[in-house]
């Protein structure tokens, strides 16, 4: 019953009569249904990817696929890091050949040295994979550098030399975040306090420092000074350690700006240095700022900004030159105004003072003020880097005056006389090469000294190892020193005794508050020291020890309580009545008049006997 027009049925047979077929049925087994068998995928599978009994038959397709593979790791500005691109095959039977990458970069980043890459653009970069096999996939590892933070935008994009019928995951997109440089930046400045002051009409030249202990580059560092009215910046000189090429620029308008370039990292204690010449214009106690920035991220910004004051004061030549011409026994008169440089009074036998009180004559010592003998310094505000010197002086005197910041304010070896009225506030204490403690009153060697009425506050130090009175090896000769009748409040100690060698030396500490102290008397032994000095009828509070290295028969009459101060964290350190300080001092030990002037002993407590009180002032009732 064939309706095919030619169709001529034949029988045949292969091997026997068993498989004898009609000729039409081995053609549609034989040519058609046999191979669906084969390949029970489907014929379209045979059709894509040729016959796989023909090994040397080119596959005619592949399904590549390109990915941007992330490692999670932080990079900062400057740092390289590795793109790495997945190109994967999932065919099972064919692999692709002669695969070829292109990843595109933003302009803004720089290529690293590829392994085997090679660029073809400014922001191309082929890769060239001989093959990959069926059901596999390979990576590539292209480094990259960015000098800017911000995100990077990636494209990337794989093709062979086979057929690919899926071209949509032959690309990809990537973001990576760049972070700023680390840095840290910061400002020091050369010398104890040179930076803080100036001299009306002469130049003078101090040095900033430029720390930089952060792991990368300090890019586009600007360095930012406020300029008080009455300050003249001249010049500003920026330079890099080690680089003499490396140089910013600096000008100066309202505000002195440094434009520093780059800032290396690690390394030495400093990195650059700013040369500051200044000038003063006129008198004055001004606020400065000076700041540090930078492009990165600093890691310690505590460092980033320093802010002082800045003293501005007249010319001491002219005084100096009133001292050298002065005859023995003479006073020279300060007036009133802001002063900044040194003295020499070495030659002696001379009397300086304030025209008005020294509320109204300041001085900050650039250099030690270095006092001859029988001389007197009175009335005097001095600030500053430095303080008086005297050794081998007999008949000092130093009374009424205020120290004020300062490390040490007076060191007086193999002296006699009489420290007295002053008050002693604020010391910024740095210890001294060479010493392991410094102090505002420092005696030792020889020395005869009274040191009575005066106030002590708020001198302390990071190292609580700075104080008021500091007596250090008095030795051998005899000598009487004795700490009566002042006020100490708020110091990392009040007295510090080094134990004298000899048993005729005196050392009294009688009459003395002791308030709100790290430690009050402290004795410690002064190489092969034996003899201890006596304390008694002292009064102390709330200090975190009292008494240290004493032993119990040297402490006589000693009170414990609070002496009723007026207002001692504003500065008023007066008794007020039901004080336990009054009339409870020993007499014999205290001073004529108190730190204000009046009359020792009076009668505080009404008991119709008149008794001197501890401490610097004397309670007198309404």
């Amino acid at each position: 019953n064939n309706q095919l027009s030619g169709f001529k049925p034949k029988l045949c047979c292969k091997g026997s009569s068993f498989s004898c077929t009609h000729s039409n049925t081995y053609l549609i087994y034989g040519v058609i249904v046999s191979p669906l068998i084969k390949w029970p995928k489907s014929l379209s599978h045979y059709m894509q990817f040729g016959d796989p009994d023909n090994v040397t038959e080119v596959p005619r397709v592949t399904d590549l696929s390109i990915s941007f593979a992330q490692d999670g790791k932080s990079t900062r500005a400057g740092q390289q890091f590795d793109v790495r691109l997945v190109v994967s095959n999932p065919n099972a039977v064919y692999g692709a050949k002669d695969v070829r990458i292109l990843l595109v970069k933003p302009p803004s980043a720089t290529w690293g040295t590829p392994y085997y890459c090679t660029p073809v653009g400014q922001n191309e970069m082929q890769c060239d994979i001989v093959d990959i096999r069926q059901a596999s996939a390979t990576s590539v590892d292209i480094p990259v550098v960015s000098d800017q933070a911000g995100n990077l935008h990636f494209s990337a994009s794989v093709v062979s030399d086979t057929y690919d019928p899926n071209t949509d995951n032959n690309a990809a997109y990537d973001t990576k975040s760049i972070d700023p440089r680390s840095v840290d930046l910061g400002i020091q400045f050369d010398g104890y306090k040179e930076h803080e002051y100036a001299i009306v009409g002469e130049s003078r030249t101090y040095e900033m420092k430029i720390t930089q202990w952060g792991p990368d580059e300090a890019r586009n560092a600007v360095l930012t000074m406020s300029i008080p009215a009455n300050i003249n910046i001249t010049s500003a000189n920026f330079s890099v350690v080690g680089s003499p090429g490396h140089n910013g620029s600096c000008s100066i308008g309202t505000d002195l700006v440094c434009m520093l370039g780059t800032v290396p990292h690690n390394g030495a204690s400093y990195k650059a240095t700013v040369d500051i010449t200044v000038s003063g214009l006129s008198e004055g106690i001004v606020d400065q700022t000076a700041s540090i920035s930078s492009e990165g991220i600093e890691s310690d910004p505590s460092d980033n900004q320093v802010s002082f004051t800045s003293f501005v004061g007249k010319t001491l030549m002219p005084i100096q030159a009133a001292i050298d011409s002065a005859s023995p026994g003479d006073t020279v008169v300060i007036p009133d105004g802001l002063y900044a440089g040194t003295l020499s009074l070495v030659s002696g036998d001379i009397v300086i003072t304030s025209a008005n009180g020294r509320q109204s004559t300041s001085v900050w010592l650039t250099d030690p003020l270095r006092l001859g003998p029988s001389t007197s310094v009175r009335n005097i505000t001095f600030l500053g880097r430095s303080y008086l010197s005297a050794t081998n002086v007999a008949n000092l005197e130093v009374s009424g005056n205020l120290f004020s910041g300062l490390t040490n304010a007076i060191e007086a070896h193999s002296v006699s006389g009489t420290i007295y009225d002053n008050r002693f506030t604020g010391g910024d204490f740095v210890a001294l090469p060479g010493f392991s403690h410094c102090a505002q009153v420092r005696l030792g060697w020889y020395s005869s000294v009274r040191v009575y009425n005066n106030i002590f506050d708020n001198n302390t130090s990071a190292s609580s190892n700075c104080g008021a009175v500091w007596i250090e090896g008095v030795v051998d000769k005899g000598q009487t020193i004795e700490i009566t009748n002042n006020t100490f409040v708020g110091n990392d100690w009040a007295v510090m005794v080094e134990k004298p060698y000899d048993a005729l030396t005196t050392i009294d500490v009688a009459n003395n508050i002791m308030q709100s102290n790290d430690r009050a008397v402290t004795v410690t032994t002064f190489y092969s020291g034996t003899f201890e000095p006596s304390v008694f009828t002292n009064l102390t509070y709330e200090n975190s020890t009292d008494y240290i290295g004493i032993s119990p028969e040297r402490l006589v009459g000693n009170l414990s309580g609070d002496p009723l101060m007026a207002d001692p964290a504003n500065g008023d350190f007066r008794l007020q009545a039901g004080s336990i300080a009054i009339d409870a001092a020993t007499d014999a030990s205290a001073p004529l008049s108190d730190f204000y002037g009046s009359s020792r002993p009076i009668d505080g407590d009404g008991d119709a006997i008149s008794a001197s009180d501890i401490g610097a002032h004397e309670f007198v009732p309404n």
